[in-house]
Parts: structure tokens; sequence; C-alpha cells
């Protein structure tokens, strides 16, 4: 293609360059023009989108196999080369991607969503149509507000596509005639199909088709003569994973935007889902679901349920898609795990659909009955889901961590993740008079103290049966493959777990407020002389004894090893929460002795720590983000305690056991015990040859024997999960007022382990401890720099007593975190 012609201004200022540098004193040259685009020389933007819809059908109808001898062109190779070597021109669907791309941009401009702005822009294009007094301006506002007239015209073309993908696939290969050089094929699309038909003359065609009987080396002959021809099979656009997510983003975009549309016009996004429904069950191997098309229709389905305006009419089909998505997990077979993926997906979206419903009929609600607007389900969101969608979800998570492709296994980490809010289930156990549990009904059944999301017990028979039960059921696929042989795949089954914690808290708080006003309720009413045998006495004492009784069986049926404890009664609180997760964190073991979870992928080793450690870091991460855990004061000293756990008196005592090898142990300078290297500041992250099992000595009795052996690198892992977890749980995550509340809280902890007050009720530090907390304050004060005067003073004097501790590793820390403080507080380092 020749370049664009010149124009004046860019001639007078190239020419006048020198003048200007030699210091002429003339105003500056204008600006240089923009060039358009490849694209915009070859495929004219549109400007309205029924202009683009128009240019997008022209495009679609070139694509027919019928067709394409008079729309393309092949251009011969080089002499001496095969004729595989030939090209097409115009590249196969590259003006079908640009007419879609440009329609999929005009359908985001009017439903506001143009993705090139940024969010300032787009509220001051916003207030700019609504201040806007001329009568074109209040035209455009009022047509954005309308829906959209040509949407079902739109989807006709758009679905024409569809259509005819599967027959693109199935299609025999085209014949094309050379048409010379490339020059030519630059020209004008009307000459390349007058070229094209010329040269087509002649050829022996069955619909359109042209047909040899070889096939192999690029000619063909028909009718009586022969033609040279280069053979092309046309790819089918659905399986352009570009082209395919353009076109669903349109067709989306039109349902979105066709909302509201009455009479014929009407557009109906459940029929809709209906049909891509029926796409997604086809059977593989037919020719209907080639090129494409059942991918297509699973991510036109995750779309829908993607798209706020439309979730909330799709949400009630919730059971059909998750069931379907589940079959088409077990129906796809080894070989198609994008299939399987999209199918995993597509249940995310539901879920994500769901849950947005959700929370705009709580808003909706509460703006029509006058109630506050504000948080409203932040995590626990109760009827989002009936119970057998919930159950669904469950078989589905179930079916998907076993996947061997660690793509579907991290799709289900992601759907566990945005599925955990929904996971409570409907209370039917309130009495025989059809209460939920609220305390509304008097009669003989349960008294009502117990909301509907009320925790089931630990252990509790009726565990099977809670408001709870599912989510329990998640927490333990999400603990059973937290440590995958995939990092990213137990990263994300790690962010599930906490947020099914946070579901948990939300839901037990939840709880305490409807049984505190339960509670106050029942008391009134008992203060007016109700006897002991009566009324909620006897029923009260009936449902102790049943309860024992169900306890005990539980407790009986749960010795052959089955999961009888409610992980959800554990983690009622932030701080409980984190105690759940560091008790694990220490029970697993180290490298050597840490076992595999459970999951079909597990890995066991160091990468077990690891997982729970990253389950503590995002839930620290995702409670600061609601501001549910405060920095200050109280809450923000029992959290950081619970954290410091991780390196407490527990895991110091199973790194103090004696090692079995006995003769590498060392003398050390607490007591004269005799402990393991593990101990070392500076320990080596690679095992040495001595803690290994020898062959000569015991082998066989070692390889059966019960006792394990322990990584020299347990020390320096704990230390560094605890570290991350301070860091990228709290510390990175936290405002600037945050990070100094942070500074003052991690320096007061310190003070009663140095000896700088006495202990009143807090804890000691160990060494690992006070490493850490030193550790975390010079990242504190180096991060914060100036903005850190107000809790620099709390911490110098907490490191220059640290720098006379009886641990080189808490000396050396100490010493680092002083060269921060001077460093970012000069006058301070002077004295």
């Amino acid at each position: 293609m020749p370049p664009p012609p010149s124009t004046p201004s860019s001639a007078t200022e190239g020419n006048g360059g020198s003048a200007n540098n030699a210091g002429s004193t003339k105003k500056a040259s204008p600006t240089l023009p923009t060039l358009p685009t490849l694209e915009d020389i070859l495929y004219p933007p549109p400007t309205s989108i029924e202009e683009a819809g128009a240019l997008l059908g022209a495009s679609i109808t070139r694509l027919e196999p019928s067709l394409l001898s008079r729309n393309m062109v092949a251009i011969a190779p080089p002499p001496g080369m095969h004729s595989s070597f030939s090209t097409v021109r115009p590249v196969s669907n590259s003006e079908l991607y640009v007419r879609m791309v440009s329609l999929r941009d005009l359908l985001r401009e009017r439903a506001g969503l143009d993705v090139t702005l940024g969010e300032m822009e787009k509220i001051n294009s916003s207030n700019s149509r609504k201040v806007t007094t001329t009568d074109q301006g209040e035209k455009e506002g009022e047509k954005m507000d309308q829906p959209l007239q040509s949407a079902p015209s739109l989807l006709a073309v758009l679905m024409k596509l569809m259509g005819m993908t599967a027959g693109i696939a199935s299609a025999a290969p085209v014949f094309l005639s050379t048409g010379g050089s490339e020059s030519g094929s630059l020209a004008a699309s009307s000459k390349k199909s007058k070229s094209a038909a010329s040269a087509g003359k002649g050829k022996k065609t069955v619909g359109g088709i042209g047909i040899s009987g070889g096939g192999g080396g690029g000619s063909s002959s028909g009718g009586g003569g022969s033609s040279k021809g280069v053979p092309v099979r046309l790819t089918p656009p659905l399986l352009s994973t570009a082209m395919r997510t353009t076109w669903v983003d349109c067709v989306v975009l039109c349902y979105r935007l066709g909302d509201g549309l009455t009479g014929p016009a009407r557009v109906d996004p459940l029929s809709f889902l209906q049909r891509m429904m029926d796409v997604v069950a086809l059977n593989p191997r037919s020719q209907r679901a080639a090129g494409g098309t059942r991918l297509s229709a699973l991510q036109i389905i995750s779309a829908l349920f993607a798209d706020d305006v439309l979730a909330t009419k799709l949400a009630p089909w919730a059971y059909d898609v998750l069931h379907l998505c589940h079959k088409a997990l077990k129906s796809s077979g080894n070989n198609e795990p994008y299939y399987r993926l999209l199918a995993v997906r597509a249940a995310t979206s539901v879920a994500v659909g769901c849950r947005t419903a959700a929370l705009l009929a709580e808003e909706a609600a509460a703006i029509r009955d006058g109630g506050p607007t504000g948080k409203v389900g932040t995590f626990a969101i109760q009827g989002a889901w009936e119970d057998n969608v919930i159950a669904e979800a469950v078989r589905l998570m179930n079916r998907a961590v076993d996947d061997r492709f660690s793509e579907v296994r991290g799709e289900a980490a992601t759907f566990a993740a945005a599925a955990a809010p929904l996971m409570i289930k409907s209370d039917r156990s309130g009495g025989s008079g059809g209460s939920r549990g609220g305390g509304g009904g008097g009669g003989s059944g349960s008294s009502g103290a117990s909301g509907p999301m009320s925790p089931t017990p630990s252990g509790s028979a009726d565990h099977a049966t809670g408001p709870l039960s599912s989510l329990d059921d998640v927490m333990h696929i999400a603990l059973k493959n937290i440590d995958d042989e995939s990092a990213a795949v137990a990263l994300g089954w790690a962010e599930a777990l906490a947020r099914c914690i946070c579901t948990s808290i939300e839901a037990d708080e939840t709880a305490k407020a409807e049984s505190d006003s339960t509670g106050n309720r029942h008391s009134a009413d008992d203060g007016d002389g109700a006897g002991p045998g009566s009324g909620h006495g006897s029923a009260s004492s009936g449902a102790s004894a049943g309860d024992f009784a169900a306890k005990f069986k539980a407790f009986s049926e749960g010795k052959g090893g089955g999961r009888t404890t409610a992980y959800t009664a554990s983690c009622t609180s932030v701080v409980s929460s984190i105690d759940f997760l560091v008790g694990r964190f220490i029970k697993v073991g180290g490298e050597y002795s840490a076992s595999k979870c459970g999951g079909a992928f597990s890995s066991g080793g160091r990468a077990v720590r690891v997982g729970i450690a990253s389950a503590i870091m995002e839930l620290l991460k995702l409670q600061v983000a609601t501001n549910d855990v405060g920095m200050s004061g109280s809450a923000a000293t029992d959290v950081l305690t619970a954290v410091l756990g991780m390196v407490g008196p527990a895991m110091e005592q199973q790194l103090r056991q004696p090692s079995s090898g006995g003769g590498h142990a060392r003398i050390g300078s607490c007591g004269n015990q005799r402990f393991p290297d593990t101990l070392e500041v500076t320990s080596s992250p690679v095992a040495r040859s001595s803690d290994r099992p020898s062959s000569s000595a015991g082998g066989a009795a070692l390889l059966f024997s019960q006792k394990k052996m322990r990584s020299t690198a347990d020390s320096g892992l704990v230390r560094t999960e605890a570290s991350r977890v301070l860091r990228r749980g709290l510390a990175e995550v936290s405002s600037e007022g945050g990070q100094q509340a942070l500074l003052r809280d991690l320096a007061s902890l310190c003070r009663p382990s140095l000896g700088l007050e006495e202990n009143g009720g807090s804890i000691v530090l160990n060494r690992y401890q006070l490493q850490i907390v030193l550790i975390e304050l010079s990242h504190l004060i180096t991060a914060l720099g100036e903005a850190g005067t107000s809790g620099i003073e709390d911490a110098l004097p907490v490191l220059k007593v640290a720098l006379s501790h009886h641990d080189h590793g808490v000396r050396y820390e100490a010493s680092i975190a002083l060269q921060a403080a001077a460093r970012a507080f000069p006058q301070e380092g002077r004295k």
C-alpha cells in the first residue's frame, strides 16, 4: 500500500527545522495531523450502530463457501516454491473481526460502558449530557435512556454467524485462482471481485464450491480443461478466541440495550438462554456442534449471568445452568480441557449473577421499606440460592477438583470463592408451626432462640442439615486441595477458604444479633411467672437431652475417622478463625512430616504450610478491605498475637524436639539443651545428606518406621510465612493511617518482652516472634518515611533495647530496623 501523501504543514515543518534551530523567532509550527490506521484505511469505521450492523452483515455474507471464490484471491509464491506457500488476500475473517469490534465499541458507548474512558471522564460525560440545554443534547440524553430499537435486527445478524460456523467447519476446501502480484490484492474490493470472477470461469463447481479429485498439490482439474488453484479451507470464525469473545460481547450488549422493548420487537433473554443450553447439550461429534458452537454457547451463558441488568431475570434458572455445567464436566472427555474450563467458568458467572441479583433485591427492599441502604450482605447472603442449587454446586466442585488439568481446577477454586456467600441453606427446623427459627411462634417446637443463620454446634448430628453444612463442605474441599501441585490452584483454594471463613464470621454475627433480640423478648415473657415444668422450660430440657444424645451418637460414629467437626463452629470471629488456621499450621508438621491434605493432586510437604499461611493472608486482606478489622486498640493486638502464634511456643517446642540422629545435634545456648540445627536463623533450605535416611543403616526399618525426618528449612519456612502474612495481609493493604497504627501496635507488643514495661497480661514474645516484629517494623518505617513520625517515638526505645538481646537474630534485625529509622529520620540517627 503506498504511503499517505504528505501534507503541506508537515513539509513546511521539515524544511523550516534548521531555521528554527538557528534562532528564528517565528511562532511554532502546527502539530502534525494524526495518521489513520491501516484498519481505518481498509475498513472505514461506521458512524452509527445501524451502519455497523449492516457492514457486519455484509462481511458475514462474504464468508459463505459459495462466495469465497468471488471475494478472495490467492497470491502465487515466488518461482521455485511449492504452492502451499501461497497466500490469500484478504486475510480470512480479518474484515469480520474489524466490523465486529466497531459494533462492540458503538454498543458499549450506547450502554455507557466505554472501556477507553476513565471513571472521571464517564462521570463528566454523563453530567454534561444532563446539564446540556441545547435541543441536540436533550435528544441525545433521551436516546440514551430509551431501549435500542435496532437490537432485534442486530441479533438476527449476529446469530447468522453462529448458524453458519458449523457449515464452514464441515465444508470442503475451496480452490482459489491465483491473482498474480501482491499489489493487485490490495486494490479495491470491486476490482478483486471482478478479477476473481473472471479467473474462476471454466471451473467445475458443485453448489459454488470447487471440486478436486486429488486436492493435494494445489492444482485442480474441472470440466474439460485444467486450471491451477490454491485449496483454501476457511477457519470457522467462532473457533478464534478473540472473535468469539467479541461476538459474545455484542450479543449480550444487544440484549442489555434491548431490554424494555415491547411488542414484536421484544427481545427475550430467557428463551435465548434456553436455546443456548440446548446447544451446549449437543453431541460433540454432531455436525451442529462443530466450529466452536458449544464453546460460544457456554461463553454466552457466562456473559448473560455476568451482566448486572440481565442477571436479575436469569437468576431463577441457576439450578438448570449448574446442572448443565455439571453434565458438561462429565461428558466432555479428557481431551477437551477448554470446554470443561468454560463450563466451570459459566458456573462462576451464575454465582456472581445470583449474588448481584440478591444484593439488588435487598437494596430495593430497603429503599421500599425506608430502611438503611448501606452494607447489605457483604459475605453471608441467605436466600439467593435454594437448597437444591447449593447441593448441585457442591457436587460440581467435587467433580471439578479431580480434573487432571490445572486450569480446570483453578476455575473450580474461583467458583468456590464466588459461591461461598451463597452457601447458606434455608432453616426449616423451626418447629411444627412452620417457623424458620425467628422466634415468631410460641408452640411446642423450638424456642426460636436461634436465627436462620445460626451455625450448627461442633459434632452435632444435625450438622448435615444445618444452615452452614454446605459451607462446611466447601471448606472441607478447600482444605483438601490447599496443597495442590499447581501453585496458582493452591492460592485459589486459599482465597476460597478465606471467603468461606468470612461468610461463617458474618453468619455468626447475624445469628448473635438475632438471638439477642429474640432473647430479650423471651426474657420478658418468662418473667410473668411461668412454672419450671411448663412452657419453654420443658421444651428446653427436652431439647438439651436430645442434643446430648445426638452429640454422643455423633461422637460414637465419628471414631471411624469421619468428619464430625463443623469448621464453621471454630470460625465465629477473626481471632478464632486465625487461631483455627494457626493450629492446623502447627499440627501438620514440617517439610518431611506433613502428609498430603487429601486432594487428588495434593503434594504435601512444605506446600501444606504455605497454603494455610496463604489462607490466613487472604482472610486478613478481606477483613481489612471490608473494614472489619480495627487497626488500633485491643482488636489489632489480638489479631497480631494470633498471627504471631504461627511461631509461638507450640512451634518452638516442635522444633526443639531432639533429632533422631542424635549425633548431629549441638549444644544450645538456652539451658544447655540438645536441639537440632533448625533453630539457626540462617538455616539452609537444602536438606543435608545426614538428615535423610541412609540405605546402609536401618534400610527397611527406616523406610517403614513411623518416625519421620525433619528438614533444616522448617524454621526458615515458618518465619517467612509469618512475615508474609503480616506484610501482605495487613501492612501492604492498609491505608497510611492504618500503617501508622500498625507501627505503634507492633512496637507496644514488644515492650513486655524486652523489659520496658511490666507484663500486665500481655504475652511474652519468643525470639522468633521478636525477629518477625522487628522485620515488619523496619519495613513499615521505610514505607512510611516522614509520615511515620507519630510512631517512631514508640519504636526507637524498643529498637535500642533489642540491640542488647541475648539472641543474635534479634540483635541483627534490630540493627537493620535502626538503619531504616536513621535513613527516614536522620536527626534520630545522630543521637
